[in-house]
């Protein structure tokens, strides 16, 4: 009897499960506990990697986009900025995508008839990605009386496919500085540069409508009450590019993608700070929307504003599109 599509399936997992295992970035044995956490991708699977100064240059190098030249002025001067500040170790996410893209499309699109969402949903998508972080930097002072470090530089928000011929191919990769404002009243983040390979949705003239929003959950004491909140969910860039001409790599070191601003992670009543502390769980999506047919853009009301943070992100996307940042 012949393989069926399952057993075809279990076959090609375990293919890539071994590439993986040979592709996996792992530093000597020796001081391992001060080495920069491994890179690895499966098939369209989403990395969101929080990395510490002295493992910038190394993460940013690992599976770096062929469009990206290290030696470029402009390249150089990321890894600089993401290599300031105090030796450490990253924090990579777990799991993989999880069909976020087509859920949270579908749930914009839940009041049109099935015809028209079936082809607006193959004009838009989403991918998500989160990390449990201790935000803050240890001191032995207490928290009141120093200031407050972070422990992070940079983060990295990246996705992977894995090609028939078993090569890592990056779609998609978004750098940020990530800090504490001078004044100690604020996180700060601050795009940096963002790669877009190909379109991963379709659109009529190869542009793309960009929004990459940035979440975090926390949960924390005050006094003898346990509290739970969102303590941040922005949008940290949105953009519109142009893959007609191929792979689109921005910069954005001019300022033209404004810094953002976000409250500082809460800390629970008595907190050690002689060890990382600040905890909260990350998450960052990215909405992609191509340009719609002329028929399918006199339905472009869906994307409207929303509460729901997909649709938002979403609307952001699309907006983006049509009213690129300025450079």
């Amino acid at each position: 009897m012949g393989r069926s599509l399952e057993d075809d399936a279990v076959i090609s997992t375990k293919h890539a499960i071994v590439y993986l295992a040979l592709c996996l970035l792992t530093a000597p044995s020796a001081h391992a506990q001060s080495q920069p956490a491994a890179i690895t991708f499966d098939s369209g699977q989403t990395l969101l990697m929080f990395m510490q100064p002295d493992e910038a240059s190394e993460i940013l190098a690992n599976h770096r986009p062929s469009a990206v030249d290290p030696r470029s002025p402009a390249e150089s001067a990321v890894i600089a900025e993401c290599a300031r500040g105090s030796a450490g170790r990253g924090v990579v996410s777990k799991g993989i995508l999880s069909g976020i893209q087509r859920q949270a499309v579908n749930a914009v699109l839940a009041q049109v008839s099935e015809r028209v969402r079936r082809e607006i949903d193959q004009y838009s998508t989403m991918f998500s990605q989160s990390a449990s972080i201790d935000y803050y930097a240890p001191s032995p002072a207490p928290a009141t009386n120093h200031r407050l470090q972070t422990q992070y530089s940079c983060f990295r928000f990246a996705q992977a496919d894995l090609t028939p011929s078993g090569n890592l191919d990056i779609a998609f990769d978004f750098v940020a500085a990530i800090g504490i404002a001078d004044a100690q009243d604020a996180v700060i983040v601050r795009p940096l540069r963002l790669f877009v390979a190909r379109p991963s949705v379709k659109s009529k003239d190869r542009s793309l409508g960009i929004a990459i929003g940035m979440r975090a959950d926390a949960i924390w004491r005050e006094a003898t009450r346990g509290v739970k909140d969102t303590v941040w969910d922005e949008t940290v860039l949105r953009d519109g590019i142009d893959l007609a001409k191929g792979p689109a790599l921005r910069y954005f070191l001019d300022g033209s993608a404004p810094d953002v601003r976000l409250p500082l992670p809460p800390t629970s009543v008595g907190v050690d700070t002689a060890r990382p502390y600040g905890h909260i769980d990350v998450t960052v999506t990215a909405a992609e929307v191509g340009a719609l047919p002329t028929s399918l853009e006199l339905l472009g009301d869906i994307f409207l504003p929303s509460r729901d943070r997909s649709a938002g992100l979403l609307y952001q996307a699309a907006a983006a599109r049509t009213q690129p940042l300025v450079r």
